[in-house]
């Protein structure tokens, strides 16, 4: 399985504002001439204070307006308007999984986020099939998903870290 058209179900992970709408429009052109489900998935972010929108809106529904204005008909789109991190994209995603009968996943987000998102994506639904699509590689995405990825990952590691994140 190595198409996209060979996944029952898409989820696109959502990363305040920018990066959810580039991974949408990513997305977008990846299933415009399928007919499969797509889930978005992102609250607001509360951790880190530059990644928020200043609109109120969930990332979810960012990324649902975004493949709206690329011609996806909304009956394709289910939002999962809750989750707050990478893990629960996938945890509070796993009721709109079992409803479409989905038994794989195509799994859109950056690059530098791919092996961790993955990571979780297998742990949490050991029997699917799932694959990863990845947008394409800009100097400014990298560089800024690297350094978020770097964040979360010494973050983890880092007592004063931790606080500094969990503060804002």
């Amino acid at each position: 399985m190595t198409n996209i058209s060979d996944y029952d179900v898409t989820i696109i992970l959502g990363n305040g504002v920018y990066s959810s709408k580039r991974r949408a429009n990513h997305a977008a052109k990846l299933i415009k001439d399928l007919d499969t489900p797509i889930i978005v998935t992102g609250g607001i972010p509360i951790t880190i204070p530059f990644l928020q929108n200043p609109n109120g809106l969930t990332e979810a529904e960012i990324m649902q307006r975004v493949l709206e204005e690329k011609g996806i008909s909304t009956k394709r789109i289910y939002q999962e308007p809750t989750a707050q991190r990478t893990i629960h994209n996938f945890e509070r995603s796993e009721g709109l999984l079992k409803k479409l009968g989905a038994s794989s996943i195509a799994v859109v987000t950056e690059i530098a986020h791919m092996p961790r998102a993955l990571n979780l994506a297998q742990k949490t639904f050991p029997d699917y099939k799932i694959k990863g699509f990845s947008t394409p590689i800009t100097e400014g995405n990298i560089i800024g998903n690297l350094t978020m990825e770097g964040i979360i990952y010494f973050g983890g590691k880092s007592e004063k870290l931790r606080k500094l994140f969990k503060s804002n």
